[in-house]
């Protein structure tokens, strides 16, 4: 039998011992852990985290992170029995106030089938990391040119970091990868939510921005920065500018950075966009898990 707790600061030590050997596919459980750099459990307003354990062995089987606002992370052990979970009473997790579960797509599908009402949106990714031991794919560092991605007819590209003061002339990249990519079916583009959470992703968060001819033409960066992993992604490229390498090259510059950096990368990509795939295969990645967001 399994029962589930809230997790207090006596389990901080072992729960990060757990994460620590697939943190690759938990980035976004474990940067809700992390304070400057120091592990912490997550304030009231930041969020619960919840542990199952094997009642008689006290062994940890799975963690599980639920936010004020009814996201919940979740990150198991391998091969953990679908009953353990529902006999511990996950399904307490799930209610109403949740709206999506996120992390790998195995016990992703055990929480839905806990659940009492079925999702009304799913998303299925592919899981792709890139560790230190593979070394760095020899991408350009900022501000290198490109001559691979210039030529007649092609104005001068130049990368670098954004930083929170480009956020208003970044807002249009932002905008248009929420629109194509964030936004769920039937869902309102907000402006100021947009603008607002752009800002507090150039503060927190590593992002480079690409411009052609001086106008920010492509973007990526990271959207989690666990203990020993960096979680990509924001990547965009403006409709009329794609097929000229451009995400190639400002990916690559991310990777670059967060290498030197000593971090291990990885990211989730939507099992039909094969083109995005495929580039990330080029700049080193490699297929390690599937990945699955649920939404009520």
């Amino acid at each position: 039998m399994s029962e589930l707790t809230i997790a207090s600061d006596a389990d901080l030590e072992e729960c990060l011992a757990f994460l620590q050997e697939s943190e690759y596919r938990c980035a976004g459980l474990t940067s809700r852990l992390k304070k400057k750099d120091r592990a912490v459990l997550p304030e009231a307003s930041e969020g619960t985290l919840w542990v199952l354990r094997d009642r008689e062995k006290r062994n940890l089987r799975a963690l599980y992170l639920k936010t004020p606002s009814g996201m919940v992370f979740h990150c198991a052990c391998e091969g953990l029995d679908p009953s353990e979970p529902k006999a511990a009473g996950v399904l307490s997790l799930l209610g109403k106030d949740s709206f999506a579960i996120v992390g790998s797509a195995a016990h992703g599908s055990v929480l839905e089938s806990l659940a009492a009402r079925s999702p009304r949106h799913t998303v299925d990714y592919e899981l792709m990391t890139l560790e230190q031991t593979r070394g760095s794919p020899g991408n350009p560092a900022e501000g290198s040119a490109y001559p691979g991605i210039e030529g007649p007819g092609f104005p001068k590209v130049e990368i670098a970091r954004a930083l929170v003061s480009d956020a208003e002339e970044l807002f249009h990249l932002q905008k248009g990868y929420e629109r194509e990519e964030v936004l769920l079916p039937g869902e309102a583009f907000s402006p100021d939510r947009c603008r607002a959470q752009l800002r507090v992703t150039l503060a927190q968060q590593v992002v480079f921005v690409l411009r052609s001819g001086n106008a920010p033409a492509a973007k990526a960066g990271t959207n989690a920065r666990g203990f020993a992993w960096d979680q990509i992604g924001g990547v965009y490229t403006l409709p009329g500018l794609r097929n000229r390498g451009f995400a190639t090259a400002v990916v690559g510059a991310l990777i670059d950075n967060r290498l030197r950096e000593g971090r291990n990368l990885a990211l989730f990509v939507k099992t039909a966009n094969i083109s995005a795939q495929k580039v990330y295969e080029k700049l080193g990645f490699r297929y390690r898990d599937r990945f699955r967001i649920s939404y009520w």
